[in-house]
């Protein structure tokens, strides 16, 4: 199977394809760094250590730095989403402790994709898995796009995605970089 997941999904799907490389035809990660548990998550706690203001003022600071300036409504929404993901959502934080994660190659073929105004995974970390990729593996940043550059994307990403599927299958020893139909 093809496995595509984003955030702390990356890091079980990345935990299976280690575990079960001849399962796996490839993987696909979509905004996770090379330490994969550095999420929306880990920042909020950041934050809420360095501002001098509650949870509501923080997770509003969040919406917008991962889905950039919204009306207010929006914003209300977007802030309700991230207190349920907090709350009961997979994570390796709290405010008392922080973890560290480094995430090694994995057997089949890799396509790391991030959004180029991402604020969670900036392009100094998503630099960072250049390092780490193998013969075969590709990184892809997407012009425009924030940590979740796949909503606002769906149509481009898919086109990478799809790219990288048949590229993959077809000859596994692709350069580390692919480029879509528009340039990106």
């Amino acid at each position: 199977m093809h496995l595509v997941s984003h955030g702390m999904g990356g890091v079980a799907a990345w935990a299976y394809a280690c575990r079960h490389p001849r399962q796996i035809k490839s993987l696909t990660l979509l905004s996770v760094g090379p330490n994969p548990v550095v999420t929306w998550h880990a920042h909020y706690y950041a934050l809420r250590q360095l501002m001098p203001c509650g949870r509501e003022m923080v997770l509003a600071q969040m919406a917008r730095l991962l889905f950039g300036p919204q009306t207010l409504s929006m914003t209300a929404a977007l802030v309700d989403r991230l207190r349920l993901d907090l709350d009961d959502g997979l994570t390796f934080h709290s405010l008392a402790h922080q973890t560290h994660l480094t995430m090694g190659a994995v057997a089949p073929p890799l396509l790391v994709c991030h959004g180029a105004h991402d604020v969670i995974i900036d392009p100094n970390r998503q630099a960072q898995w250049s390092q780490g990729l193998k013969v075969g593996d590709r990184r892809w940043v997407c012009p425009g796009g924030r940590h979740f550059f796949h909503y606002d994307y769906p149509q481009l990403v898919a086109e990478i995605i799809q790219n990288h599927w048949l590229q993959g299958a077809a000859n596994p020893a692709q350069p580390a970089s692919i480029k879509s139909r528009r340039g990106a």
